[in-house]
């Protein structure tokens, strides 16, 4: 009993690092929220902005592709 949340990332790194590359892909970030909604938890994605308050165009087109599966 009880509420739960995860928070994750789409790479390693909280907040924007521009030496990040490792990236999730859509199928991944899909996997992982249905994973942890079957198991009641609440899937924190976390995304990062750039030092001028923008969303990587990575973050952008990561998130379109996984609202499309």
């Amino acid at each position: 009993d009880g509420l739960f949340e995860t928070p994750a990332t789409l790479n390693d790194t909280w907040g924007y690092k521009s030496f990040d590359a490792n990236w999730k892909d859509a199928k991944r970030v899909i996997a992982l929220k249905e994973h942890l909604n079957s198991r009641g938890v609440n899937y924190l994605l976390n995304v990062g902005p750039d030092a001028l308050g923008r969303i990587p165009a990575i973050s952008q087109e990561i998130l379109l592709k996984a609202a499309k599966l």
